[in-house]
C-alpha cells in the first residue's frame, strides 16, 4: 500500500490550441481536459493503472476542491480529501509549437491541518510526500506529522535528508540546490553524506539512483529546527 500526499494539489485544465500561442491575440481551443492533479494524486493514479494498491492525501477546499474530489471518483482515482483552503487551477496551454503552463499560487493551510495529516497516516503504508508546499507550512512540522518513507518535494528536500527518509527523487535542477556538481557525483555525495538514497530524474535522459540495493533506512525522528 502506497499512501501519497500531495499538500498542494490542483485541477490540471489542458487546452489543445489550434495553432501556435499568439499573446495579445485570441486564442481558439481545438479541445479541453480537466484532471485531478499533483505529484502525489499522479503517482496514486500510476499504482492504480499498474494494478497496485494506492491512496492519495489532498486538502480540497471550495469549488475546485469538489471539482477535483469528482474528477477522481469518475476516473476511480482513491482520493481521501482533507480540510483546505479553495484548490488551485494549473493551465497547460498545448500548441504545435510546445507547452505553455500558467499556475496558480498554492492556498494557505487551515488550522489544524497538520493534525488531519497526522490522523490519516496508515502505519502499514509506504508514504510519499510529493509537490509544492504551501507558503507558510513547515517543512519540519509537516514531516514529523506525515513521517513519510519517500520525498520529491523541492521545499522539503534538505529536511528530508536530515531526517534520514528512506528515499528522495530530486531533479536536476533540485539536485544542483543541493549538492552542486555533476549529477552522478553530486547524488553519491549526498548518499554518502546522509545515507538516503536518491532517485534522479534527468528528462529525456532517463533518471539513475544512488543508494544500496535492499538496505533498510530507518526515520528518525525529527529534531526541533
Amino acid at each position: 500500500m502506497i499512501l501519497s500526499l500531495t499538500p498542494c494539489p490542483c485541477l490540471d485544465r489542458i487546452l489543445r490550441l489550434e495553432a501556435p500561442l499568439r499573446p495579445g491575440e485570441l486564442n481558439r481551443v481545438l479541445a479541453r481536459e480537466e484532471l485531478a492533479g499533483g505529484k502525489g494524486l499522479n503517482l496514486t493514479r500510476a499504482v492504480v493503472r499498474l494494478g497496485g494498491n494506492s491512496r492519495a492525501l489532498a486538502p480540497l477546499g471550495g469549488y475546485l476542491g469538489e471539482r477535483i474530489s469528482h474528477l477522481a471518483r469518475l476516473e476511480g482515482l482513491p482520493l481521501e480529501p482533507l480540510p483546505g483552503g479553495e484548490a488551485r487551477a494549473c493551465h497547460i496551454l498545448q500548441d504545435p509549437l510546445g507547452t505553455t503552463e500558467v499556475y496558480e499560487a498554492c492556498p494557505s493551510p487551515p488550522p489544524g491541518f497538520l493534525r488531519e495529516v497526522a490522523g490519516s497516516v496508515r502505519e502499514e503504508a509506504s508514504r510519499v510526500l510529493s509537490g509544492s508546499l504551501p507558503e507558510g507550512l513547515s517543512p519540519w512540522e509537516l514531516l514529523e506529522a506525515f513521517r513519510p518513507h519517500a520525498v520529491d518535494s523541492r521545499q522539503a528536500f534538505p529536511v528530508a535528508l536530515e531526517a534520514g527518509v528512506s528515499l528522495v527523487k530530486p531533479n536536476r535542477r533540485e539536485l544542483a540546490e543541493l549538492a552542486p556538481g555533476q549529477p552522478l557525483e553530486s547524488a553519491r555525495r549526498l548518499f554518502r553524506r546522509y545515507g538516503v538514497s536518491i532517485l534522479l530524474t534527468l528528462d529525456r535522459e532517463g533518471a539513475l539512483y544512488v543508494g544500496k540495493e535492499g538496505e533498510a533506512v530507518s526515520y528518525t525522528h525529527l529534531r526541533a529546527h
